[in-house]
């Protein structure tokens, strides 16, 4: 410790002004822990205790003056000519050749705001360009809802465009029109067969997004904003002499009742190409022995096909199942009644795991059952899954009899 006026005696290694630092820090005149504890170690050798005593005592002040307020900043104790900034304040940052962490931060804004302008300039560019060809977003829950899932494979669209002249049809419905993928297509084939097109779309959206494009086609098209089970019985009665047929890829979920209402159709349409699920697919065209209740309905009114099927990245967003093109040849002439040969269908498939005879006992006679199913050389124990349209025809023929 030095007295007051002395000269301070400066530590060895530390050159010029950083000594200064030092030796001042040490004095006390700077750090007020270290001239607490100073002041303690010098009162307490004028009280006549030994050197190693006052250091002690010196120490432990020290030590409590730490433990009541943090220990101190004395980084600064190397950057000269700072030595009188207190223990407390922030250390002094050395000046440096290279940019500062300001001078960067403010380059890379710079460049990142740059880069953000462009891209929103490149894309209200590509909006603009295609904006008569863009279609509005749904969100994904009416999607789902919906069964939303639309075609984007063109070799898949320019099979059913070839299969839909092969009809030569005069009208064509569309069931679902969704962003366009074959109605447009369709309405701008100026040497198709067909001179009219109506398209059903149930999504406000899409519908109005296609009626904006549907005038600048050569093929006149009308388009009905609704739900297919509810326009498509209505539509016969617009064109009632005219040939049609019925197309689109249907929502999966309405795959059954679609079918009905368009085998119920009065004037009956001239054909159908439809997409549905494959494994739907499979089971219309099903016949004996693995018919099924689905196939012996559709194949009552119509001869189907199962032409492609259709792998599930055809479509966008893909379904979490593959599809087929499926078409459905309608029949000239019924081959019978059909309510009767309808209710017996029903009858016979009441419970798939019983046999024939055991489904019709709850709506026919049982003599009259043995005697239909012997006429159509089937045992009592046969199942329904052996029938065909033909021998079920006769069986609700003989039944109603």
């Amino acid at each position: 410790m030095t007295t007051p006026g002395e000269p301070a005696s400066t530590p060895k290694g530390f050159p010029g002004a950083r000594r200064v630092a030092l030796s001042s820090a040490l004095d006390g005149s700077s750090c007020p822990c270290i001239a607490s504890a100073a002041s303690r170690a010098s009162s307490s050798r004028r009280k006549g205790m030994s050197e190693s005593t006052a250091r002690g005592g010196a120490i432990s002040a020290a030590r409590t003056f730490f433990v009541s307020t943090g220990p101190p900043r004395i980084p600064f104790l190397l950057s000269a000519p700072y030595h009188n900034i207190p223990c407390s304040t922030a250390t002094h940052k050395r000046k440096s050749a290279f940019p500062t962490n300001a001078l960067l931060s403010r380059i890379f804004f710079a460049i990142v705001g740059a880069v953000l302008i462009l891209r929103i300039i490149q894309y209200r560019k590509r909006g603009a360009s295609t904006q008569t060809h863009s279609m509005p977003h749904t969100p994904s829950w009416k999607r789902r809802q919906w069964g939303q899932h639309f075609l984007n494979d063109h070799s898949i669209i320019q099979r059913i465009l070839d299969e839909v002249r092969s009809f030569a049809p005069e009208v064509v419905v569309e069931i679902g029109a969704g962003k366009g993928a074959l109605t447009l297509p369709l309405a701008r084939d100026r040497s198709a067969p067909y001179r009219r097109i109506i398209a059903i779309e149930k999504d406000r959206r899409l519908a109005a997004a296609l009626a904006r494009v549907l005038p600048q086609c050569p093929v006149p098209t009308v388009l009905q904003e609704g739900d297919a089970r509810e326009l498509l019985p209505k539509l016969p009665s617009s064109f009632p002499r005219a040939s049609y047929i019925v197309m689109g890829s249907i929502p999966y979920s309405l795959t059954g009742i679609l079918l009905r209402k368009i085998g119920e159709l009065t004037p009956p349409p001239r054909g159908c190409l439809l997409v549905v699920q494959k494994e739907v697919a499979h089971r219309i065209v099903a016949a004996a022995p693995r018919a099924s209740k689905l196939a012996l309905s559709v194949q009552f009114w119509a001869l189907p096909h199962l032409l492609a099927v259709i792998p599930r990245a055809s479509f966008s967003p893909p379904p979490r199942v593959d599809s087929a093109l499926i078409k459905l040849t309608a029949r000239r002439r019924l081959p019978c009644n059909r309510e009767h040969y309808y209710a017996t269908l029903h009858a016979a498939f009441a419970h798939p795991r019983k046999t024939l005879a055991n489904n019709l006992k709850t709506s026919f006679p049982e003599t009259a059952i043995r005697a239909a199913l012997s006429a159509i050389s089937l045992p009592p124990s046969a199942r329904a899954q052996l029938l065909t349209p033909a021998t079920l025809c006769t069986l609700s023929r003989l039944l109603y009899f």
